[in-house]
């Protein structure tokens, strides 16, 4: 053992997704990488699993036996029980579950055929997204999926509009990639009207959090919406959310969307009266384009 070579963080998760997704075997995942897919991972080199096989070839045993710690061995195990239950599932006659199944294990970097299969199931559906956007599994490419599943689930629901989606999409927003918090985001905005209430009501909600930053990023993707604008100056003008910089940078932009001359001269007074030299060069941009 006393030959072990040192492997680093990087390493051990190269072991792990080896194991998890291909099979523990390192030609299989070498082609992968060579070929490309949703499940690369951008932090692990060609060079570097190549390296990896040629040591673990030449110690003769699995390195994932030898180097991983007990707590990384279960996370595999978890992984390889979860790919195990989906085998099963195309054993059953459940057309749902194959459909999410065909989702969630797609190899397409952009699954639309299966996402237009899922749309067809129609609401039945709309639960068992929603289950895969809250589902933390999911959200890690250690496990089935590589961690696009809930942002896939995203897309199908920002086409089918339902309001039991508002609450988990929202909910949803920061807990995977800038790519899934987009696809959270644009899901909303698909649900129309019913959405916009909905995070104006979180814009307004006291005191400021996390989600107040998560609403005016949502609100963002509806554009040239002059309620929103009128939501966004009515808190700006509240002394309690002025104490936030980067909140009122939020709120300043999407108070472009005034369309009431005197809420426009409301504005421009505030502004001009701003000592924060950082907020203002926006606020004037806007006002110029008013003019």
């Amino acid at each position: 053992m006393n030959d072990f070579p040192m492997l680093d963080a990087v390493d051990m998760e190269i072991l792990m997704h080896r194991d998890a997704h291909f099979s523990s075997s390192f030609p299989i995942m070498v082609e992968y990488y060579r070929k490309g897919g949703p499940g690369v991972m951008s932090d692990f080199s060609s060079e570097r699993l190549l390296e990896l096989q040629y040591m673990e070839e030449k110690y003769g045993k699995n390195f994932c036996d030898i180097a991983l710690p007990e707590a990384a061995k279960k996370e595999v195990s978890g992984a390889k029980e979860m790919y195990s239950r989906f085998r099963e599932v195309y054993q059953g006659d459940s057309e749902v579950a194959k459909k999410l199944s065909d989702l969630i294990l797609s190899e397409e970097d952009s699954p639309d055929d299966e996402i237009d299969a899922v749309m067809r199931m129609g609401p039945e559906m709309i639960p068992h997204l929603i289950d895969l956007i809250r589902s933390d599994h999911f959200y890690d490419p250690l496990y089935p999926g590589y961690g696009r599943s809930p942002a896939l689930a995203a897309r199908c629901l920002g086409k089918m509009p339902d309001e039991r989606a508002l609450a988990p999409l929202f909910e949803a927003v920061g807990r995977g990639d800038f790519w899934a918090d987009e696809c959270m985001m644009t899901a909303l905005h698909g649900l129309g009207e019913s959405a916009k209430v909905f995070l104006i009501e979180r814009l307004y909600t006291k005191p400021v959090t996390s989600a107040t930053y998560s609403a005016c990023a949502c609100l963002g993707c509806f554009s040239s919406d002059p309620e929103i604008g009128k939501a966004a100056w009515t808190v700006l003008k509240d002394p309690e959310y002025q104490k936030n910089d980067t909140l009122n940078a939020y709120l300043i932009l999407l108070s472009e969307n005034l369309d009431h001359e005197n809420d426009r001269r409301e504005f421009t007074a505030w502004v001009e009266g701003l000592e924060k030299t950082d907020l203002i060069s926006e606020a004037q941009l806007i006002i110029k384009n008013w003019n």
